[in-house]
């Protein structure tokens, strides 16, 4: 355990402006206080999480004694991500003449890397958490590196699903690294590393059996039960996940609720007008005159009401 939590929380507070410090403490706080979250510290000082990240980023690239007191944090995080950033330092070198260079290495500087979508912390923490009690019980090796974020699963890249989570193998990836999604709509700890477990196992196959035997093997030995497509922690695992959920603590999200009556709709529905007052019947005796297209009901509405042939407005009903 390293220093107390209330001392780096103080420390923070006190150094809003410098971002070496505020990166050691990031680093501190998660290699030191595995019971608070880097989201927590960053909310207990009052720095935005995505920024404090950055800090730890490059503070993890440029341990203290590789850091050059001549040259800028700017040009540091413009390095970061170089192998041969101890020597790049060295030279003279505007943020600008770092940036050319990094860029035409065909490698994304630290700006560039701010704003790709780059995997998300707390889930790969939550891999890493996974992978020795994966590897013992399976008797598989994950990859060394796996891409993971939130993102709504698809039926197959073909539209959505109830799927909860999906894994696609590094044959199906442009740079050859499998990448696993879990759906935001999911933010309880332990939830999510159930789903990861299951995940995890279509990874370590290499996506080549689906739900088939070779996967029911590993989810046995993983302790998952259930149906294969619909797996959850059994007994064992759960409480394994549910110490690990409290050493990584709360996700820094809040679940997305896909509630589609909050989105607008795309597709023309059918509409209904019906005269309020004197309830005009037509041939059929449905007291409807008109069916309209969503939109045409839109500019009804925006316009005015319609008349009905009685004079008085009418009023649109969605069916």
């Amino acid at each position: 355990m390293g220093r107390q939590w209330t001392t780096l929380v103080k420390e923070g507070k006190q150094a809003v402006k410098s971002n070496w410090k505020l990166g050691d403490l990031a680093l501190e706080v998660e290699t030191g206080h595995r019971d608070h979250s880097l989201q927590e510290y960053a909310d207990e000082i009052g720095v935005e999480y995505d920024t404090l990240r950055d800090y730890r980023y490059v503070a993890e690239a440029w341990p203290t004694a590789e850091r050059s007191a001549t040259v800028g944090w700017s040009i540091h995080r413009v390095f970061a991500g170089q192998p041969d950033r101890v020597d790049l330092i060295k030279h003279e070198h505007t943020a600008a003449s770092a940036r050319a260079l990094v860029k035409g290495r065909g490698v994304l500087d630290g700006d560039e890397l701010e704003a790709a979508p780059i995997e998300d912390s707390w889930l790969q923490r939550a891999i890493e958490e996974l992978r020795p009690v994966f590897e013992e019980r399976t008797k598989e090796v994950l990859p060394d590196k796996i891409r993971i974020n939130y993102g709504w699963p698809q039926s197959k890249g073909k539209g959505e699903t109830d799927a909860i989570g999906e894994a696609y193998s590094g044959r199906a990836t442009a740079d050859g690294i499998p990448h696993i999604y879990i759906s935001p709509k999911l933010s309880d700890p332990t939830r999510i590393l159930d789903v990861l477990a299951h995940e995890l196992i279509h990874v370590a196959d290499d996506c080549k059996h689906a739900h088939g035997e070779p996967f029911k093997r590993m989810m046995r030995r993983l302790d998952l039960a259930g149906e294969p497509k619909a797996t959850h922690a059994g007994p064992f695992l759960q409480g394994q996940l549910e110490e690990m959920g409290k050493q990584l603590g709360k996700p820094p999200h809040g679940a997305v609720i896909p509630d589609k009556r909050l989105r607008p709709s795309s597709k023309s529905k059918t509409v209904k007008a019906v005269c309020v007052d004197c309830q005009y019947m037509d041939q059929e005796g449905n007291g409807v005159i008109a069916t309209l297209t969503q939109r045409v009901a839109r500019i009804i509405q925006e316009n005015g009401p319609w008349q009905c042939v009685c004079g008085k407005p009418m009023e649109v009903i969605y069916t």
